[in-house]
């Protein structure tokens, strides 16, 4: 008996209602502008003109808050200069990747825009201080615990940033779920 010959790779994956698979599209979403983000970022232009402007807004808001704590800092461009640890808030110490993960994640999702909206602009906001939170951290951990500076510099802030941004997701995820089961009531 002949067997039915699989779907040929082109054709697009579709569940039984005949609609196009939302797990392919959301990766396909996802990854484009993921890829699309990294690609902008390589361009000079948009490092110089509009990455570096947030790294040294980062610096800024990073040594306000360590002069809040008592520390006495100024800030050059991206460097925060105390008295005995400068700190540079360099590509990757920035909150851009973590945000646009998180970004990409609720644009390939499907639901409102205004909820897309409201999530992207809170999530933003948290990844932004979570990231100050970050470069006070390292500061103060440089000026008093040099050998773990880097291990928690390099190893530990990046994974726990990329999960937070995942968390935040997940947070969204839960709020959007809510308002669709308050609709259907």
């Amino acid at each position: 008996m002949p067997q039915p010959l699989p779907k040929p790779a082109s054709e697009p994956s579709r569940n039984r209602a005949g609609a196009p698979n939302p797990a392919r599209r959301f990766l396909l979403v996802f990854l484009g502008i993921v890829a699309a983000y990294y690609l902008l970022t390589m361009v000079p232009w948009v490092d110089r003109n509009l990455v570096y402007p947030v790294l040294e807004f980062t610096a800024q808001v990073s040594a306000s808050v360590l002069r809040l704590t008592g520390e006495t800092v100024t800030t050059q461009g991206v460097l925060i200069q105390g008295k005995s640890f400068a700190v540079a808030v360099r590509r990757g110490c920035d909150p851009l990747d973590p945000m646009a993960l998180f970004a990409a994640a609720i644009v390939a999702f499907p639901g409102s825009w205004k909820r897309k909206a409201v999530g992207l602009a809170a999530g933003s906001i948290v990844l932004f201080a979570l990231n100050v939170l970050r470069i006070v951290s390292l500061y103060w951990l440089g000026q008093g615990h040099a050998r773990l500076f880097e291990a928690v510099h390099q190893e530990i802030w990046p994974a726990f940033f990329i999960l937070c941004a995942v968390g935040l997701w997940g947070l969204w995820l839960l709020w959007i779920a809510r308002g669709t089961k308050a609709g259907h009531a």
